[in-house]
């Protein structure tokens, strides 16, 4: 695994990791009015301005994958996905 600063390229990465996390994961802790509502507050825009500041981080695999993601701000976390396939490998 590699963990790199996401760039305006990683954009649908980033994107994909995010929407996929949570349409597969939250609903089994969330209900259906709170999913929507993350997904929206991870929006394009959002997630477009995170990248552009520079707070966006992206792990990838060993295969190469983008496998997940995290935005920091001032030591505070503010985003951390992981795609639901590569999650529980420790």
């Amino acid at each position: 695994m590699n963990i790199r600063i996401a760039e305006e390229k990683d954009f649908n990465a980033v994107k994909k990791i995010v929407r996929e996390t949570i349409m597969e994961i939250y609903p089994m802790y969330y209900p259906h009015g709170a999913v929507l509502f993350f997904a929206e507050h991870h929006s394009d825009e959002n997630i477009m301005r995170d990248i552009r500041t520079g707070i966006v981080y992206l792990l990838i695999s060993d295969e190469g994958t983008p496998a997940g993601t995290i935005t920091l701000t001032n030591n505070e976390i503010d985003r951390l996905f992981v795609l639901p396939s590569f999650q529980h490998r420790g």
